[in-house]
């Protein structure tokens, strides 16, 4: 018979925030304090072990924790980290409901949240872990 493998099984692990809960991440440019949190400069793969993950953080629809949004149906948290630190100069990226990016030079207005309040699959992922490939 023919079994099926996944190409990149380590994309089930990422996960985009969650109902108003951001997945924060450092992009590698400093904030405004001049500090500039631990990042990786190749943010392929990026995941809660990466050390510029910051952490899983409450938001709020009337005033958002972090100030500029993408949307993109595609969204990893690599693309979310290079709009927001390479295109745009944030000092952060947030995730959010699997599909929106968040940018800010902070991100901890209404405070931390446990990792699990973290649980929605990015939407780019959802797509890329679908591709299988047979092996005979």
């Amino acid at each position: 018979g023919n079994t099926w493998n996944l190409t990149q099984p380590i994309r089930l692990h990422q996960m985009c925030g969650g109902a108003y809960v951001n997945s924060v991440y450092a992009t590698g440019i400093p904030d405004p304090t001049g500090t500039t949190p631990q990042s990786e400069t190749d943010v392929v793969g990026l995941g809660p072990t990466s050390p510029s993950y910051m952490g899983c953080y409450k938001d709020d629809l009337t005033t958002r924790a972090m100030v500029l949004t993408y949307t993109n149906n595609f969204l990893t948290i690599e693309t979310c980290v290079w709009q927001c630190g390479t295109y745009r100069d944030f000092a952060y990226a947030g995730l959010q409901d699997g599909g929106t990016c968040f940018c800010g030079n902070s991100y901890d207005f209404y405070g931390a949240l446990p990792e699990n309040s973290c649980n929605k699959p990015c939407a780019g992922d959802s797509t890329r872990v679908r591709q299988f490939y047979r092996s005979h």
